[in-house]
């Protein structure tokens, strides 16, 4: 955990200074770490809302569709 308080505040001091920040190899192993963490956590979410929302977009459609169809029959029964 001190690692990971100490890199930030050496990212957070380097950003002052101008210049290229050179990081180290386990600097960007911890930045590699943590947006792939990010990353697959964010997946996860959208996964998530992406499945909700074709449920329900699914569900709207095949019932609009069921009506229209159903619509058709009465017609057709109708003109007989």
């Amino acid at each position: 955990m001190m690692r990971i308080i100490l890199f930030v505040v050496s990212i957070l001091a380097a950003s002052c200074q101008p210049g290229e920040i050179i990081l180290t190899n386990l600097e960007q192993e911890l930045i590699d770490s943590f947006s792939r963490v990010r990353t697959e956590a964010l997946k996860q979410d959208i996964e998530d809302s992406c499945q909700a929302y074709r449920i329900q977009v699914i569900d709207y459609l095949v019932d609009s569709i069921k009506m229209a169809r159903l619509n058709d029959i009465h017609r057709l029964l109708e003109t007989k």
